[in-house]
């Protein structure tokens, strides 16, 4: 049998179980008039129902090769007779594959529950926070975001053309919130945009951004003053995450669309001594250049201001050509220069006063290490069985991050047997690590984001002028095609 036909027979298999999930998400939205709707929150279901089975498979295939030493690769045939499954329906015998599908049922039908009874309950606040009028009817969503498999981000089109953002990353849409009441007190030339969001409890909606070119070759100057601007802003207030993906180049500004990252704590567990010093540097927002080395392949950049990605829109556009960061690095550091003095006439205590009640997302491990997790996780299913299974994993995540608290390991091994990304958060004002509105770890950062950015802005003004030439290091590095090259250095060098 064919690779794609046992991609359909496992097809089959999953619907069979999802049917009822499924019948139940769309039952509203068809009640409601919005059978459209309805159709495209099911057909991303049953795209996200996949991904068990490719992660399964991807395991297969590597667990074979270490089995018999082959390289090339094998047919799924094959694959499955090596590891005694002789139907498709004994891949559910495998703990980690069913319990994996049963996890990403259960999320989508209360995500498209949640998402439809939100949207009617919210209808008065969304006209008046987002411009969404009451009698504008959903005309079709669709799933948005890094993860596909556990929906966090929905795009919900209206008849009218209007588009919004849904998510249960409500924190992230908090920060937002405080970002426009930040840039009140300081950027009333509009030296730096945001995005308009309504936060509720649990979840939160925010505006679409539309990226649009600029009007004229003379406009470039001030998209990348204006970045340059956002770039001082962002760094001064300890933002991370900052890439290509993140950004929205909307005429003569970049517009951060995702500020979960903002206001970051320094956790000690997590950062080596270099990573540390890199922490304090404005490379660390992402925003300039930033190379990432992708699976067997080379370095790609996936800075905000630089990078390319799938879907980015981030690059700076004037009549079909991209207008290139590094050729405005004067620009970009001309505005760092301009954040820092409009930094040096706000009170601290009051810039912080805006983010008020806010939460910081916290990253553990890279999207690559869960992937890993992943694979291995699936891995010793086909090897072990499930107590085994599970004993080995828990070693194998210790191993990986020793300095984690014992409280936290449990909980990254409890989300990854289901096959998730746990959302972990901490408070701007406390320093207890929080998950699904549970502490799952005290004193996980030895001081708040709250008193380290104060720290921070006391002492704006002692190393803009490292940062600047910084600035200027990396977009050369960057126009002359030795980027990874330069990284590797500023660390061997410890010149951060």
């Amino acid at each position: 049998m064919l690779s794609q036909q046992h991609d359909e027979a496992v097809r089959a298999l999953v619907q069979s179980l999802a049917e009822p999930y499924l019948r139940d998400m769309a039952a509203p939205w068809r009640a409601g008039d919005c059978a459209v709707c309805a159709d495209g929150l099911m057909a991303a279901a049953e795209e996200s129902l996949m991904q068990p089975w490719h992660r399964l498979r991807s395991a297969m295939a590597k667990q074979y090769a270490l089995d018999t030493g082959a390289n090339a690769p094998v047919p799924d045939d094959a694959l499955l007779a090596h590891f005694g499954i002789r139907s498709h329906e004994a891949l559910l015998e495998n703990d980690v594959f069913h319990e994996g599908i049963l996890c990403v049922l259960e999320h989508v039908r209360d995500m498209g529950i949640s998402l439809w009874g939100r949207l009617r309950e919210d209808r008065p606040a969304l006209y008046g926070a987002l411009g969404i009028a009451p009698d504008d009817l959903p005309a079709q969503v669709h799933v948005a975001g890094e993860n596909r498999v556990h929906w966090r981000t929905v795009c919900v089109a209206f008849q009218s053309g209007r588009r919004i953002i849904y998510t249960d990353n409500v924190h992230g849409y908090s920060m937002a919130a405080g970002w426009l009441r930040f840039l009140s007190l300081l950027a009333p030339d509009g030296m730096a945009a945001g995005v308009r969001a309504l936060p509720r409890e649990g979840y939160g909606w925010r505006e679409y951004v539309e990226p649009a070119p600029l009007d004229s070759a003379e406009q470039a100057g001030r998209y990348y003053t204006h970045a340059g601007y956002l770039l001082g802003l962002l760094h001064l207030l300890g933002t991370r995450d900052m890439h290509c993906e993140n950004i929205i180049a909307c005429g003569v500004h970049p517009t951060p669309i995702d500020l979960e990252l903002l206001l970051v704590p320094q956790i000690e567990a997590l950062l080596s001594p270099i990573a540390a010093a890199w922490d304090k540097t404005v490379l660390a927002t992402q925003l300039l250049p930033t190379p990432i080395r992708m699976y067997g392949g080379l370095p790609r950049d996936i800075g905000g201001l630089t990078g390319t990605g799938s879907g980015a829109q981030n690059l700076a556009y004037f009549r079909g050509k991209p207008i290139l960061a590094t050729l405005y690095a004067d620009e970009i550091a001309q505005g760092f220069s301009q954040a820092i003095d409009a930094m040096r006439s706000l009170d601290a205590q009051s810039v912080l006063d805006c983010f008020s009640g806010a939460c910081s997302r916290i990253i553990l491990r890279s999207n690559k290490a869960y992937a890993q997790a992943f694979d291995m996780q699936y891995r010793l299913s086909l090897t072990m069985d499930a107590c085994a299974a599970q004993a080995e994993m828990g070693c194998y995540l210790r191993q990986l991050q020793p300095l984690l608290p014992e409280e936290v390991l449990e909980a990254e091994e409890t989300a990854i047997r289901k096959g998730i990304i746990s959302r972990y958060w901490m408070p701007v004002d406390a320093t207890d690590l929080m998950c699904d509105g549970r502490r799952v770890a005290s004193g996980f950062a030895a001081i708040s984001a709250r008193e380290r950015t104060y720290h921070r802005l006391q002492a704006l003004a002692g190393d803009a002028r490292r940062q600047q030439e910084i600035i200027r290091g990396v977009l050369s590095a960057s126009a002359e095609g030795r980027l990874a090259a330069w990284y590797r250095s500023l660390l061997l060098q410890k010149a951060i």
